[in-house]
């Protein structure tokens, strides 16, 4: 049944993407019938979801909704085509379904017009629920796809053109694809699986990806993989997402090193994973951000438990926490630089019970670096300034350089430590250090620190740390005493005008040494 209507389009997160809004001619298509009968035409009482389909097809000029009710649609032998502009609309993801048979996929589009489905519940039992060639938007809001066997699929149009793909308001357990498309944005979302992919070379296919207050949850595929992996020459932009539970990680590759996009990381709570953050190829900041609890255990493939930097990556870590993490690499348990031309600075940062597993003490040459770790960094640079590392929990015996530990030739990077706090071993190397002003090393003088620069062989007492906790700012931290050697002890020529809080520096005489800058905060809290 047709009558006229003005639906319109809820706005999307990103500028770039913009919509073709229904105009005044939209129609409104009203399915009547739960099953999938051989199609014999759509009237005003008898229309089932596949005849509405292939009425709205009918008019390619004219934009259609597809109308279900609360129930149960089933599809049965070929899925269900569409090639005009077209939105399903259910009446909300609990009370509509669209099932498939088990043998065939639920929904394929082929146009370059805009494609939308919204508040239903899809299932195709094994098949994909969606597969779309689109040269313009496809949208899914409101949706459920329960089972982490299926698919939902979006690439370039049948004209070669690249639309966008966007997962709004949704709990996705199967697998998402974005193949060659020009824009892919997950938002307000839980999904299992994610996939991105840019078509080589750079100017075929260029894909801005965005993650922005969503999910990515392993609890929805226990027993499959589960993560997020995007390849694309163009910017990452993940802002207040979490990445819990999941099986891969979260992979961020650019494609090629002189044409890849920036990277935006803000606000990423990173927990309980089986693989760290992986950077490739990439240049950006990772800002304000939490990795917990993460455990890689696979020795046959070497990795730290929370970040790993790789070749060609430009990165800036800053006020963030790494506790907690176990890596399976023969350095670093929480971070790790592997590969040439790398540029890693990690400040106002905090690590804390941060080991390797024990297997991976007994490869060759050993393991070493419980936090932070680098190996085979040629042309690279590694600069720790206001860190705070406390290397405290349990360490498999033979490890070396509870804190920092490093394998390679000293002359193939450049390490900078500043104004930071060693609470915990080294293991360098004679001469690894090419600048460290302003530190304090707890216990001893295994990182090669220059005395007359730096606080070395301190003791506990003398440093005066607390106990991690919430001190102010997103991410827990260590907050040293008022009478802590650290207290404005910091080289000035080092100092950032913020701690890991977020709190101006300095509070007294000078900056305090570490990531945290002890003092009286008015309001800090109402202005972060």
């Amino acid at each position: 049944m047709r009558s006229a209507s003005s639906p319109g389009f809820p706005g999307l997160v990103f500028i770039a993407l913009l919509l073709i809004a229904p105009g005044a001619d939209a129609q409104e298509i009203l399915v009547t019938r739960f099953d999938d009968p051989v199609p014999d035409g759509c009237t005003p009482v008898d229309c089932s979801l596949r005849e509405a389909v292939l009425a709205a097809n009918a008019d390619p000029a004219t934009y259609d909704d597809i109308r279900l009710g609360a129930g149960s649609y089933q599809i049965n032998d070929t899925p269900l085509e569409v090639t005009g502009p077209t939105r399903i609309l259910g009446a909300g993801r609990t009370q509509t379904q669209v099932i498939g048979d088990g043998f065939t996929d639920l929904l394929t589009v082929e146009s370059d017009h805009p494609f939308e489905i919204n508040g239903l519940t899809v299932d195709a039992f094994g098949g994909q629920e969606l597969v779309a060639a689109s040269g313009s938007e496809v949208r899914v809001v409101d949706v459920v796809a329960p089972n982490p066997l299926g698919t939902l699929r979006a690439g370039p149009g049948p004209g070669g053109v690249a639309g966008s793909f966007w997962i709004g308001d949704s709990e996705i357990a199967a697998y998402v694809a974005s193949v060659g498309m020009d824009k892919f944005a997950l938002t307000d979302s839980r999904a299992a699986h994610v996939a991105v992919f840019d078509v080589p070379p750079a100017n075929v296919s260029h894909t801005y990806v965005e993650l922005r207050d969503s999910v990515i949850d392993g609890a929805l595929a226990p027993d499959g993989a589960s993560g997020a992996f995007f390849s694309t020459f163009d910017p990452v932009v993940i802002l207040r997402t979490d990445v819990l539970d999941t099986r891969d990680g979260l992979r961020i590759v650019g494609l090629a090193p002189d044409v890849t996009g920036e990277l935006e990381i803000d606000r990423l709570r990173y927990r309980n994973n089986a693989q760290p953050l992986l950077i490739v190829n990439k240049k950006g900041t990772l800002v304000r951000s939490d990795f917990l609890d993460n455990t890689t255990s696979d020795v046959g493939n070497p990795m730290p438990g929370a970040l790993r930097v790789g070749l060609g990556s430009d990165l800036r870590v800053s006020g963030s926490t790494f506790a907690g993490n176990r890596g399976s690499a023969s350095a670093g348990g929480a971070v790790l630089a592997s590969g040439s031309d790398i540029s890693l600075i990690i400040e106002n940062s905090t690590f804390t019970n941060n080991s390797i597993a024990a297997a991976a003490v007994g490869m060759p040459g050993g393991a070493r670096g419980g936090s932070i770790g680098w190996s085979s960094v040629s042309g690279s640079t590694l600069v720790l300034r206001h860190v705070t590392i406390v290397a405290d929990g349990m360490h498999p015996l033979g490890l070396t350089g509870t804190a920092i530990g490093g394998i390679g030739a000293n002359a193939d990077y450049v390490l900078g430590i500043y104004n930071s706090i060693l609470r915990g071993t080294c293991d360098l190397g004679t001469g690894a250090v090419d600048s460290g002003i302003g530190n304090i090393e707890n216990g001893g003088n295994t990182c090669g620190l220059s005395t007359g620069l730096n606080m070395v062989g301190v003791s506990t007492s003398a440093l005066a740390l607390g106990a991690l906790g919430n001190h102010g700012g997103l991410t827990q931290t260590f907050m040293p005493a008022g009478d802590s050697v650290a207290i404005d002890a910091a080289n000035a020529g080092f100092c950032p005008p913020f701690d890991q809080r977020g709190y101006p520096r300095p509070q007294g005489a000078g900056c305090d040494i570490g990531a945290t800058e002890a003092g009286d905060v008015i309001f800090a809290d109402g202005f972060e």
